[in-house]
């Protein structure tokens, strides 16, 4: 756990975490597109810390890296603080709700299979 000082909340840390949920969760009673949007919310979760480095070093940020920042703020307050209770389903449909409104469909990674049955962006 460590405080988000984006959001003002205690978070679960996802690197810290990450294998261990990928083991306890990946293929147990779990939608097909679990693993396609962990790692594509997780990937896009770590190019906002390197973002965010860039900004705390002077330099200037592009528009993706400024969704990127907004997408981590938003992950953050939905799925990552301890305060959240969602089951597996309602935290995926949020996941896929939060891709689609800072990302393109080919900027998230995810197999066209499931962007074409879970896609609610642009």
């Amino acid at each position: 756990l460590r405080r988000d000082s984006e959001i003002g909340k205690v978070i679960v840390d996802p690197f810290r975490s990450l294998s261990r949920l990928k083991q306890l969760v990946i293929g147990k009673k779990t939608r097909a597109d679990h693993p396609q949007v962990m790692n594509a919310s997780i990937r896009l979760y770590a190019e906002a810390a390197n973002a965010r480095t860039k900004l705390e070093n002077g330099f200037d940020l592009t528009n993706y890296d400024e969704r990127t920042l907004d997408f981590a703020k938003e992950y953050s307050d939905k799925l990552l603080a301890i305060d959240v209770n969602v089951d597996t389903d309602t935290m995926l449909n949020i996941c896929w709700d939060l891709l689609g409104k800072y990302f393109s469909k080919a900027e998230t990674g995810i197999r066209q299979e499931f962007v074409d049955q879970y896609w609610k962006g642009k």
